[in-house]
Parts: C-alpha cells; structure tokens; sequence
C-alpha cells in the first residue's frame, strides 16, 4: 500500500472530551488545543497524518466545539477538514458512529491526546489481510506496579513485579459494516464504556485484530504527563531532523 492510497481512508480524530484531570486549562480550551512545545497537541497529530498522505481529516468534536472550528478557520495548507458533532456528553462510541453519515467503508479512528509514530502502511496490510470487523493499535508498556493475585481466603497466589502488558493506546482501523453490531445497550454506556463493549463483542466473533505498535507514543491526562510528553516530542522532532 503506497501513501497515495492513505488518501481514499477517512480518517476521524476525536476531539470532543473536556479533559478535565488538565484541571483550569481545559476549562478555556478542549483538551484537543492543549500545547505541546508552543503547538496544540491535534497540531501535532494533523501534521504528522499529512506527511504520511492524507489530505482529509473529520474532527469529531463536542465540548467547547466553535473553540477549535475557530483555531481551523483556516485549514492546515494541504487538509480539507470536516466537522462531526454528536454534542458534548456524548459518548466516544456515539462520536464513531455519527461518523456513518460520511460516504466510506473504513474509519481511522485517532484519539487527540495520543501522538504516535505509526507505522500506517503496516497497520492498514495487517488489517485488510486479517480481514478483522476492527484492529486496535496496542504497545507493549511495562505496569510501574507489582501485579498481584489472591484467592478467597486472602492468600496470595502469585505476585509479578513490574510485569509487561498489551495495552491499547488510541488508534483503530474499523470497517463500516462492523460497527452494525453496535446495540442500544452499548449506545447508552457514558464516555468509554459503550467502546469497550463494541470491542468485546467483536473479540468474541473473532473479528478484533491487534497492531503492534513499537514506536513513539506520547499521551497525556494530567499536567505533569502534558510536560512529559513535551520533553518526548521534542527528542522526537530532534531525531527526525538528525536523519
């Protein structure tokens, strides 16, 4: 897959939450504007999907919405984007689904708080060969705590420090013919649960895949993470000019 072909996905960030563990800072802004080195984070994410070859871009957006139409009143050179508003309590699951009002059989789907450097031809092989309903991209991340398991009589069965997990980290290819097997019940979840749900439903159908991700990957909740994920960027941007 060349990066011409990037072009025929739609690609969909949402940027609709209120961010509220940035604490005052999002109570101005959504968390999609919060800075990285001078820049909003979505910024960032936007830049680096037109480098990769997509020229379009729908921001699913919610919470203080005309805040970012006006920081796009002029589009990045190069990226059409649109807009899709499923309001600001909406749930993340019903933000992807508004976006079947858009004519195209598969969705990128990219969170605004998470800058990764994804290898986007391999992830796009990896799903269409696996012919997976939606392939989440996952990293392997080290747990700071120590895991451990204890049966009903409060003994201790087993005890892992430090142990290393998949985790999912905000980034997925889904085809439009599986998000048809969303339900009421899954709609009606609040924030990320209806996702979750969606997710599980689709592992035990077999039709959810994993990419593994083994590159950068920047995200932030709190302001001390936001700062972290400054000093990240910058080492990134440092070792692409250093190529």
């Amino acid at each position: 897959m060349t990066q011409s072909s990037f072009s025929e996905q739609r690609l969909a960030i949402l940027c609709g939450g209120r961010g509220r563990r940035l604490g005052r800072a999002t109570e101005r802004i959504p968390k999609a504007l919060a800075t990285l080195n001078g820049r909003p984070i979505l910024d960032h994410i936007l830049d680096f999907y037109q480098q990769k070859g997509f020229c379009a871009a729908t921001l699913c957006v919610g919470y203080k919405a005309e805040v970012i139409r006006n920081h796009y009143a002029t589009a990045p050179r190069g990226m059409e984007l649109t807009y899709s508003d499923a309001g600001a309590n909406t749930s993340i699951l019903n933000r992807v689904l508004k976006l079947i009002e858009f004519d195209a059989d598969r969705f990128l789907i990219s969170y605004c708080d998470t800058f990764i450097d994804l290898d986007l031809e391999g992830l796009m092989k990896a799903h269409i060969g696996s012919g997976a309903g939606v392939t989440i991209v996952t990293a392997k991340i080290r747990n700071p705590f120590g895991i451990v398991s204890v049966d009903v009589d409060g003994w201790v069965n087993s005890f892992v420090e430090k142990p290393i997990f998949n985790y999912y980290i905000g980034c997925f290819l889904v085809e439009r013919s599986a998000l048809e097997l969303s339900t009421d019940e899954m709609r009606e979840k609040e924030d990320g649960e209806g996702l979750v749900m969606f997710f599980n439903t689709l592992a035990e159908k077999k039709m959810l895949g994993a990419f593994d991700h083994t590159g950068l990957q920047i995200t932030f909740n709190t302001e001390p993470e936001r700062q972290a994920a400054e000093s990240s960027l910058v080492k990134f941007y440092t070792y692409l000019e250093e190529k």
